[in-house]
């Protein structure tokens, strides 16, 4: 049940312990990695077009489990110049000092949903008292309030 810390004084990273329960069972813990949208960068945003029951169930049992996460949003993105590049953004509204640890247990619980997503999923979280996304309205509204 203890939060693990390998390397804390150089690369600090941190294990919570749904992560060391997966790892002591042998399934995979997810890979993430960061990414930011070009300041002048234009994207359209639609409702999800693939089936998201799988991951929306998943998530949200989670994300009840989790005090931290106040509410969670699903929108399809289409960027590039011919919009080719689509993919599923899940935007969380989580408390401050969270996110890193939400980030972390989100990818994890992404490894669990039983089918395999048709797009990739891109996270962001934004605080309870920061304005919400313009986008986060062109999607869906899965968990909160």
């Amino acid at each position: 049940g203890a939060t693990l810390m390998l390397n804390p004084n150089r690369d600090q990273l941190t294990l919570y312990p749904p992560e060391i329960g997966a790892l002591l069972e042998g399934r995979p813990l997810g890979v993430f990695a960061k990414a930011s949208l070009g300041a002048n960068e234009q994207a359209g945003v639609c409702l999800p077009s693939v089936p998201t029951d799988a991951l929306v169930l998943a998530l949200r049992g989670l994300y009840e489990r989790e005090p931290s996460v106040r509410a969670a949003y699903l929108a399809e993105i289409h960027r590039g110049s011919d919009g080719s590049d689509v993919f599923l953004l899940l935007t969380l509204v989580v408390t401050k000092g969270n996110t890193e640890r939400m980030v972390q247990l989100t990818t994890l619980e992404l490894h669990s949903v039983a089918s395999p997503l048709a797009l990739p999923v891109t996270m962001t979280c934004v605080s309870p008292d920061a304005p919400l996304p313009e986008l986060c309205h062109h999607g869906i509204q899965f968990y909160g309030t």
